[in-house]
C-alpha cells in the first residue's frame, strides 16, 4: 500500500640594535668616558584580537640582548636609543562559520510510544485511495496517560515508518471516547494486513490537518459535532474541508450521534449553510448522512434531512430525504419538473441510525441515480437522466428544505456526518465507510514504547 580553526598567530619579528663597536684609538691618551646611554625601550603592543573561540597561545618571547662591550676612550655621548616597537597586531580573523544546515526532521517527532491500526479490507475488491478512516479511541485501547490532555501530541504515519498522514482530532475525551479521521493513500482491495502506525507522547508532532484529510472530491464536509444549545441561533457548524462553507444553527441541538456527536432536529429546526458556487455541484454527486428519526412522515407527507431543494422559488437542485417511512434522493436537471429520484427499498424505523448516500455517477446509465443505505445498493431510477444538475441558487439546509425562501417539512431526527461530494463515490467506498464507521474495520496492535 502504503500506504560538521584554526586560529593562526603571527610570529613575532624580534629587531634589537646593537651600537656599533669602534676601534680603540692607540694615539689618544684621554680617558674616555663612554657613557652608554642604553635606552632600551621595548614596547611591546601585543594587541591579540582574537575573534574565535580558539585557544591562540601568541608566545611572543621578545629576547632582547643588548651587549654592549665598549672599551671607546672617546668622548663620545653614545646615545644608543633601542626602540624596539614590536607592535605584534596578531589579528586572528578566524570565522568559524559552521553552518551545519541539518535539516534532519524527525518525521515521529520524538514520539514515545505507537501502535499499529490494521485494516480489514476484504469486504471489497476495490482498492481505496485517499480514504478517510474513523479512528476512535477509549480507555480500552488507549492509556490516556501517555498522551497530552486535549491529544496534540498525536500523529498517524504510514506503514513506511515515514509519511506522515494528515488527521482530524474530532473530538477528545479523556473520560470517554476520542473521535479522529486519518486519509489513508490506499488499502489494497481484498487485503486484512495493511497497516499505519499512530505514534503519540510526540514532542513536535504533525498538527492536525482537516483539509488534507477531506481533500480527494469532497466539497463540504459537517461532522455536526458542534456544541449547540436547544433553540438557540448562534452556534457555527464547521466545514472541515476548509471550503468555508460554515453552517448556522437554528433551533438545533448537540446529541449523541452515529460517530461522535451529532444535531438533534426535532421538528422545527434547521442548519443553514449560504449559497455558494462550491455547493453547486452539477455532475457527478454523491450525497451522504447519517440520520437517526425520532417520527416518521405521515401519509403522502415528506421530511428533508438535506440538501439544496427549493420548490416554491422552483429552484431544486439535490436532496436526501423521507417520504413516509422510505429513504429517496433526489436531482433536477432543470430546477422545475426534470427530476430523478432514486427510492430505497427500505422502510425506516424509528430509534434506529440509518447511513444513507445519494449517487449520481454523471452519466446516462439505467442505474446512474442512486441511494445506498447502510452501505447497501437499495434503490436506482432508471427513469428519465439529467444532463447535468441544476445550479441553484438556494441556501444548502439540513433538518428541512425551502419553499420559495422559507423552511418547511422538517425531519425529526438526529443528523450526523452531512458530506457533499464532486466524485459518484462507489458501492465499495460507500459501504466500506459505513463498516469503518460502525467499527468492523480498524483492529489496534498493542502499545509499543520507543
Amino acid at each position: 500500500m502504503l500506504l560538521a580553526l584554526a586560529g593562526t598567530a603571527s610570529l613575532v619579528s624580534c629587531t634589537t640594535d646593537f651600537p656599533a663597536l669602534v676601534k680603540p684609538d692607540a694615539g689618544d691618551a684621554d680617558t674616555d668616558t663612554d657613557t652608554d646611554t642604553d635606552t632600551d625601550t621595548d614596547t611591546d603592543t601585543d594587541t591579540d584580537t582574537d575573534t574565535d573561540t580558539d585557544t591562540d597561545t601568541d608566545t611572543d618571547t621578545d629576547t632582547d640582548t643588548d651587549t654592549d662591550t665598549d672599551t671607546d676612550t672617546d668622548t663620545d655621548t653614545d646615545t644608543d636609543t633601542d626602540t624596539d616597537t614590536d607592535t605584534d597586531t596578531d589579528t586572528d580573523t578566524d570565522t568559524d562559520t559552521d553552518t551545519d544546515t541539518d535539516t534532519d526532521t524527525d518525521p515521529l517527532g520524538g514520539c514515545a510510544w505507537r501502535m499499529q491500526l490494521t485494516f480489514d479490507n476484504s469486504a471489497s475488491a476495490e482498492t481505496l485511495i485517499n480514504f478517510p478512516v474513523p479512528v476512535a479511541l477509549d480507555a480500552t485501547v488507549l492509556d490516556y496517560s501517555h498522551t497530552s490532555d486535549t491529544g496534540d501530541d498525536i500523529m498517524f504515519v504510514d506503514g513506511d515508518g515515514a509519511t506522515v498522514l494528515p488527521h482530524e482530532i474530532e473530538s477528545w475525551d479523556e473520560s470517554g471516547t476520542s473521535y479522529l479521521w486519518v486519509e489513508i493513500p490506499a488499502i489494497d482491495g481484498g487485503s486484512t494486513t495493511d497497516y499505519i502506525w499512530m505514534y503519540y507522547g510526540c514532542t513536535a508532532p504533525a498538527a492536525p490537518d482537516p483539509a488534507g484529510v477531506w481533500d480527494d472530491g469532497f466539497v463540504a464536509v459537517w461532522h455536526l459535532a458542534d456544541v449547540a444549545s436547544d433553540e438557540w441561533s448562534s452556534a457555527e457548524h464547521a466545514d472541515s474541508t476548509g471550503g468555508g462553507s460554515t453552517g448556522q444553527q437554528n433551533g438545533n441541538a448537540s446529541a449523541p450521534g452515529a460517530f461522535a456527536d451529532a444535531q438533534d432536529f426535532d421538528g422545527n429546526d434547521f442548519v443553514l449553510v449560504p449559497d455558494s458556487d462550491a455547493l453547486d455541484v452539477t455532475a457527478a454527486i454523491t450525497f451522504e448522512a447519517w440520520a437517526r428519526f425520532d417520527a416518521l412522515p405521515g401519509n403522502n407527507e415528506f421530511g428533508y434531512i438535506g440538501g439544496k431543494y427549493d420548490t416554491g422559488w422552483d429552484d431544486r437542485a439535490y436532496s436526501l430525504y423521507l417520504y413516509e417511512d422510505n429513504p429517496r434522493f433526489i436531482i433536477s436537471n432543470d430546477g422545475v419538473d426534470a427530476m430523478t429520484a432514486a427510492w430505497s427499498g427500505v422502510t425506516a424505523v424509528v430509534g434506529q441510525w440509518y447511513y444513507l448516500a445519494g449517487v449520481w455517477t454523471g452519466d446516462s446509465g439505467s442505474t446512474a441515480v442512486r441511494i445506498y443505505v447502510d452501505g447497501v445498493l437499495s434503490g436506482s431510477d432508471a427513469g428519465p437522466v439529467p444532463a447535468q444538475i441544476h445550479a441553484s441558487a438556494a441556501d444548502l439546509i439540513i433538518g428541512a428544505k425551502l419553499f420559495a425562501g422559507e423552511t418547511n417539512l422538517w425531519v425529526d431526527a438526529q443528523i450526523d456526518e452531512v458530506r457533499l461530494s464532486s466524485v459518484a463515490r462507489s458501492g465499495a467506498w460507500i459501504a466500506t465507510q459505513h463498516l469503518a464507521m460502525t467499527d468492523g474495520f480498524v483492529t489496534f496492535g498493542v502499545e509499543e514504547s520507543l
